[in-house]
């Protein structure tokens, strides 16, 4: 019976500090902005940059909405929130590399840029992301042509300066920065990439990596971030594993 008592206490000290490192993931799908694309990438003439913004300036109501949804305790059940957000993105390309890769051509670029999420109904900022050393890939079967599916990755392995910044809604639900500062990383899948405004030319790429023509895609979004325990959540487990055995020699 004590070891029993021991081991509620040491699962119920594990279980709170469990609690408190969990994992907060967002999201948002590739058609919840029905009316229009998600993303507009455009070259910069004379220059091997890059641009990659929101695609504002061709949805049909000028800005992109997504439905945004926070998951405030990781794999557990239930702890989702969906927010409805006007997403802004800007991103610029610097360094370019084309590989031959399972019978096409693996385009990649390094990007750095911001992208931010707002609440439509009370203008709110939900969450802002930074970043600096995030990777955009095409898998194309031409050296010299976008292909018409990409992504964006990062994670804190690779960009330490990668940054998670809650806004009020989301310190609302618990989540602070705290909540949020560590195993950070995001990724977007973008799909039906085509030229802009109209579509059916090709996208070409230029010799230094850049793009030649417009283009609009749709996009989906997801990413998740972690705390670290406070010294509180430290203290349950340390008051656990040393309740333990002052029952047992009971």
């Amino acid at each position: 019976m004590k070891i029993a008592t021991f081991g509620v206490v040491l699962f119920a000290s594990a279980v709170a500090v469990s609690t408190a490192n969990a994992s907060v993931t967002f999201s948002f799908a590739s058609d919840s902005n029905n009316d229009g694309p998600t993303f507009f990438g455009h070259g910069t003439p004379g220059s091997p940059t890059n641009v990659l913004t929101d695609a504002a300036a061709f949805d049909n109501s000028g800005q992109v909405i997504v439905g945004l949804t926070v998951d405030t305790n990781g794999d557990a059940p239930g702890g989702g929130t969906v927010f409805n957000t006007l997403f802004s993105f800007t991103g610029a390309t610097t360094n370019y590399a084309s590989m031959p890769f399972a019978g096409g051509f693996l385009q990649s670029w390094s990007m750095s840029g911001t992208f931010n999420f707002t609440e439509t109904g009370s203008g709110l900022q939900v969450l802002a992301i930074s970043f600096t050393n995030a990777v955009f890939t095409s898998f194309s079967p031409s050296s010299t042509t976008l292909g018409t599916t990409a992504t964006i990755q990062d994670s804190e392995a690779l960009d330490a300066p990668l940054t998670f910044i809650p806004g009020a809604p989301l310190i609302g639900l618990g989540v602070n920065a705290a909540a949020l500062a560590s195993n950070e990383g995001f990724s977007f899948a973008l799909a039906n990439i085509r030229s802009a405004p109209a579509a059916g030319a090709p996208l070409t790429i230029g010799a230094n990596g850049s793009w030649l023509q417009q283009w609009v895609s749709e996009g989906s979004f997801a990413a998740a971030a972690q705390g670290v325990p406070g010294p509180g959540s430290l203290a349950i487990l340390g008051f656990g594993l040393l309740a333990g055995p002052r029952r047992r020699r009971a």
